[in-house]
């Protein structure tokens, strides 16, 4: 079981691993072994999660730094000149919603198998790939009213950190192609941050179709793929406007919003969190908010038109956002807290009332059954 030395330094550059040793004298990523050896062997122990390209495990860096480490799973489509050579872009990414890209590292395995009567040497390479480690789980865990509440500043906040880190990766040239929930992490302020872009430009060209249509996206995925296998940087922008119908869904079923026209998609959504925000007594910034759900669900519609020239880019999304969001007297980063508050008042009025209805009873002449609460 790894462990963190004493005092970890930060700040540390990691490159990728150029070979299966870690011998490279520039590199500062560790090896497939360290990985191996930092997890117990991949363990369950270690285990937090899995997705469509492979199991993910915490571990420490020599540094101390806690990542997530991605085994990926034995596809044979990925470049091994893309991975080594084409990763230092994802490494120059660092922006405050995206989870950072620290490195790769392989191995060369080789396996003999029986086949027709011969034995045949067989090589296998596993790949392992760091990601900064985020502790609040996926958004797809927090899809709901459960874990969101109503809170419309959460939402907010979510869905502008998610458009700012795709934003800064489309600046840099990085397509994703696989956003969905399970790709954007939160940490524990609830920032987003989105993780394993990148990863799907790894693989040859003539497998890359193949490989994401077995990710089992398709309900992210635009039309001009799905019937033409077309990629470009507007597949990334109708995904995004899928999650932003999918966070501001709330009581609502997204299946029933997701067959809508635009207009009606925009009027259903607007009109059910008024109605949901206007029940909230004393609401702060109101009309503010009401504002901000208009905003964002046309933009959601209008990031997922079926033709991939009317889709907006990031910019124009980034830019309608800002104007949104510090109308009203309470800027959105403020709700939670008056919301909190408001709920603290709402706690404190009922203790004080059971409090008195208490001492009614013990100062009463009458014979009642009371049940003394504190």
């Amino acid at each position: 079981m790894s462990s963190p030395p004493a005092q970890p330094s930060s700040g540390s550059k990691f490159l990728s691993q150029i070979d299966s040793q870690g011998s490279s004298s520039d590199s500062m990523m560790p090896s497939y072994t360290f990985f191996k050896d930092a997890t117990n062997n991949f363990s369950e122990e270690h285990k937090v999660g899995s997705g469509k390209l492979g199991h993910v495990y915490k571990a420490h860096l020599p540094t101390g730094e806690l990542v997530a480490v991605k085994l990926l799973y034995q596809l044979q489509t990925f470049s091994q000149k893309e991975f080594i050579y084409g990763d230092d872009q994802l490494m120059r990414a660092k922006h405050n919603n995206i989870a950072r890209f620290f490195g790769y590292s392989y191995a060369n395995d080789f396996q003999f198998i029986q086949f027709d009567g011969r034995t045949l040497r067989v090589q296998d390479v596993e790949r392992v790939v760091a990601f900064e480690y985020v502790p609040g789980g996926s958004l797809a865990n927090f899809l709901s009213d459960k874990n969101l509440g109503l809170h419309w500043g959460i939402r907010f906040k979510i869905i502008k950190g998610i458009c700012e880190g795709l934003q800064y990766l489309h600046e840099a040239g990085i397509m994703h192609f696989d956003l969905k929930p399970d790709n954007i992490l939160l940490n524990d302020e609830k920032i987003p941050k989105i993780t394993d872009f990148g990863l799907l430009e790894k693989l040859r060209e003539k497998d890359r179709v193949a490989t994401m249509n077995s990710l089992g996206s398709r309900e992210y995925s635009p039309p001009e793929f799905l019937y033409g296998r077309i990629m470009t940087e507007a597949y990334d922008i109708f995904s995004l406007g899928v999650i932003i119908k999918k966070i501001m869904t709330g009581r609502m079923d997204y299946l029933s919003i997701a067959a809508m026209d635009g207009h009606e998609c925009v009027d259903h959504v607007y009109k059910n969190w008024r109605k949901w925000l206007q029940d909230i007594r004393k609401y702060p910034s109101f009309e503010a908010d009401c504002k901000q759900v208009r905003t964002c669900i046309e933009i959601a519609v209008a990031c997922t038109k079926k033709k991939p020239y009317e889709r907006p880019l990031m910019n124009d999304i980034v830019h309608k956002l800002y104007e949104v969001q510090t109308t009203g007297h309470y800027p959105s980063s403020e709700i939670e807290w008056v919301w909190t508050f408001y709920i603290w008042c709402r706690v404190l009025t009922m203790v004080h009332i059971i409090h008195s209805y208490k001492n009614v009873f013990k100062t009463s002449h009458y014979n009642f059954p009371v049940i003394i609460i504190g």
